[in-house]
This record gives C-alpha cells, sequence and structure tokens, in this order.
C-alpha cells in the first residue's frame, strides 16, 4: 500500500479517539441482593458503596475499573446443624441461619455506550469479571433450639449441614457480571447481575456449599 495512504488511514483510525476520549470519575451508592444459586434463602436489602474511573477512548467504547465495599444477607430457614463437633454423639440444632457478609469488590467493564435525547443522555450496556472477597460475617445464628435425639437417631440423624472449622479461611469468588447504566449528564441508574462462578465451601462454621448470585441496584455520581 501507498505509504501516503498508509498514513491517511491511520489518522482517520486514531481521529475519533482524539476527539472523544476522555475519563470520569463517580462514585456509586445503593442495595444488593443476594441468593444463594441451590439452597435459595430469604434475601434481604444489603447496601453498597463504590469509586469507579471510566475510560472511554471513543464516543461508544468504554472501559471502567471499579473498587467497592459491598454487603450481602441471605437467611436459610429452619435448617439443622450438629450441636457438637462429633455428629455420631450429637444432638441437633434447628433455626435460622444467616448468610450475612461484608465484601470487597473489584470488578473490570467492557461496554458500548449509546446517546440518547440529543446526546444529553446515555444507555451503557457492559459484561466484565468482578472478584470479590469477604471481609467478615456480620450475621450470628439465631432463633435455634437444641433437640435431644432419641438414642437410635443418634448417629443416625439426616442433619442438613455439617459443622467444621474455618478460622481463619476467607471466602473469595470470581463472578461474571452484566448491566446497563442509564445516565443523564452527571448522574446515572445502575442494575447489574453477578452470577458466581465459585462455590462458598462454608458460612459460619457450616459446610454449606453453594454459589451466592447478586442483583446490584445503584445509584452514580460522576465527578
Amino acid at each position: 500500500m501507498n505509504k501516503k495512504y498508509l498514513f491517511i488511514l491511520i489518522i482517520l483510525m486514531l481521529y475519533p479517539l482524539s476527539t472523544h476520549a476522555k475519563f470520569v470519575k463517580y462514585i456509586s451508592i445503593g442495595t444488593t441482593r443476594a441468593t444463594l444459586r441451590s439452597e435459595g434463602g430469604k434475601s434481604d436489602w444489603g447496601q453498597f458503596v463504590g469509586l469507579g474511573l471510566e475510560y472511554s477512548p471513543s464516543s461508544s467504547l468504554l472501559f471502567v475499573i471499579e473498587t467497592a465495599y459491598a454487603t450481602k444477607k441471605v437467611t436459610l430457614e429452619n435448617k439443622s446443624w450438629p450441636s457438637s463437633w462429633y455428629p455420631p454423639f450429637s444432638n441437633v440444632s434447628i433455626g435460622d441461619v444467616p448468610i450475612d457478609g461484608s465484601y470487597f469488590e473489584l470488578c473490570a467493564k467492557v461496554g458500548y455506550s449509546i446517546p440518547l435525547i440529543n446526546n444529553q443522555a446515555t444507555i451503557k450496556l457492559y459484561i466484565g469479571p468482578a472478584f470479590s472477597v469477604q471481609l467478615r460475617y456480620i450475621g450470628d445464628f439465631r432463633l435455634h433450639t437444641e433437640f435431644q435425639l432419641d438414642p437410635d437417631e443418634i448417629g443416625k440423624y439426616k442433619f442438613d449441614y455439617l459443622r467444621i472449622d474455618s478460622e481463619g479461611s476467607t471466602n473469595t469468588s470470581i463472578n461474571p457480571i452484566i448491566g446497563a447504566i442509564i445516565s443523564y449528564k452527571a448522574l446515572g441508574l445502575e442494575a447489574r447481575y453477578a452470577r458466581s462462578y465459585t462455590k462458598r465451601n462454608y458460612m459460619l462454621d457450616l459446610s454449606i456449599n453453594d454459589k451466592l448470585d447478586c442483583f446490584y441496584f445503584l445509584l452514580h455520581y460522576a465527578f
């Protein structure tokens, strides 16, 4: 190809990047709604606070890095577990198990922006991975009662969950995310779904092997 035409092609390819490229910082607050994939459970509203950096190399393409603090709340109702660490010699505890925790989250988004209302508003569609690290539990066993087992039930009773030593361990997961943001000037509304790729091996000191999925409903402010 003639060098002159090659130079013109490169200029045309870079032109949208030089005229539209921009960085936008934003804060986001909102709520979460989590559920266990297999067990389900009774969901409650959690909290979310995040800080993000959005880079738009063109008028339509966008890349985002976001860090956040989130809480996720689910209660498993009327479940059973051993009252001691030795199931063959244990009675049974029955009650509610709160799967409540706080998390540090780091996510990356790749998306496409569609202008609306004479470029005053936009809708942004994105996908990406999110890395979630549980910081601590924020719930405790509640409404549980210990029952004596009959002699012929001891060692044979079928518990919902067994107890394990989880001290010093952390729950981490990788969650593919998909979402949409509708923004007008500095304000935006986001709906996101994170589908967990990694199982939680335990919750509190119970061996609950399940995946924790989550919906997010967020308000953005760009600055």
